[in-house]
């Protein structure tokens, strides 16, 4: 519990300012206080702390290694060295030795293995995203301060458009909307869960990950930029068939069960209906869309004054339409009925996961 109450602290320092802070520092800590109560999560963490040290100390050359440093170290202080300054002397002497450092490498990469190939182990951790993703989803004010970051991207984007400012409305205002509907959040937090734990439990991926882990660790005791090791890693990851196979089955898996998912189809299909029925009903909205059609109009015309006053002409009877409700409502209800009726015929979610996959 205390652990868990240190998480929510740090949580809700690091989002200090945002109105969203409280609720989610409570809770993440509430879902690391489940976690940390939970045997499936804290039986191998515990295994594998009490394996580290015999399996470093184990591997070749490590004990060789040591006594070599500490008859050093107790020589420099019989000598007159001080403690500190011999004990600081023998750590450092022993992170230029290839011997600990292969050792560290190593045991890192059979630890981070034996971990990643614990079944319950991961199963706790996908149903533990799910939780925590379900859980932030729930706090009352991340919606709209989603919705508000989506806005001022938006905004910031078309800086300079005269429909910029609405259409970043209409567009933050439907990512609030849909995030504050649960069958939306609901199914990407399942969904969230499942890509956890069936990446990691793909065929090969455990143990490319753990030799990734234990070659990190051998590059930035070696003195590497850590920065650096990290891009090489991520890179050599992704060179990998059993990493390439594995993240294209989880894409693949995660779509068709999103699409699959009839009521975050629909949910979805509801919000664009009012994302379009917004945007089409936004009077600036409306004139930059006339202004661009009457442009391309005219220019398509030759650009000759009678070019002009046609595309005129055109633009103004396409904002004339726009302003009718009866049309922009109709338009929006079928672009939302036309999703969800494509998404939900039979092969649809199969196929567009395969592709996407």
């Amino acid at each position: 519990e205390l652990l868990a109450n240190q998480v929510s602290v740090f949580v809700a320092a690091a989002l200090a300012g945002n109105p969203a802070a409280a609720g989610i520092a409570n809770a993440v800590g509430d879902v690391v206080a489940g976690l940390l109560a939970d045997p499936q999560f804290v039986d191998p963490i515990a295994a594998l702390f009490g394996s580290v040290l015999p399996d470093f100390v184990g591997q070749p050359g490590v004990p060789a290694a040591f006594a070599g440093v500490a008859g050093e170290a107790v020589l420099a202080v019989l000598t007159g060295t001080p403690p500190a300054t011999a004990l600081a002397a023998a750590l450092q002497a022993l992170l230029g030795e290839s011997a600990v450092d292969d050792g560290v490498g190593a045991t890192v990469t059979e630890a981070l293995g034996a971990l990643l190939s614990n079944t319950g182990f991961l199963a706790t951790l996908g149903t533990t995203v799910t939780d925590l993703m379900g859980a932030i989803f729930a706090v009352p004010q991340v919606p709209g301060v989603v919705g508000q970051t989506v806005t001022g991207i938006v905004a910031a984007a078309l800086a300079g458009n005269p429909a910029g400012a609405p259409l970043a409305a209409a567009l933050g205002g439907a990512v609030a909307g849909l995030l504050g509907n649960p069958a939306f959040s609901g199914g990407i937090a399942a969904v969230s869960g499942w890509v956890v734990a069936n990446a990691l439990s793909a065929p090969g991926m455990a143990q490319a990950l753990a030799a990734t882990a234990g070659e990190i660790a051998v590059a930035i005791l070696g003195g590497s930029d850590p920065s650096a090791v990290l891009a090489g890693a991520v890179q050599g990851l992704l060179s990998q068939a059993a990493v390439r196979n594995a993240v294209g089955s989880v894409v693949a898996g995660a779509v068709g069960q999103l699409l699959a998912n009839t009521a975050l189809v629909d949910a979805v299909g509801d919000t664009l209906t009012v994302l379009v029925s917004g945007v089409l009903a936004a009077p600036a909205i409306q004139a930059e869309a006339g202004r661009q059609v009457a442009t391309l109009v005219a220019g398509a015309l030759g650009g000759t004054p009678a070019a002009v006053d046609i595309g005129a002409a055109v633009g103004d009877a396409l904002v004339s339409l726009l302003a009718d409700p009866a049309l922009t409502g109709g338009l929006a209800a079928l672009v939302g009925t036309v999703l969800t009726t494509f998404v939900g015929q039979p092969g649809i979610p199969a196929a567009l996961s395969g592709v996407a996959g």
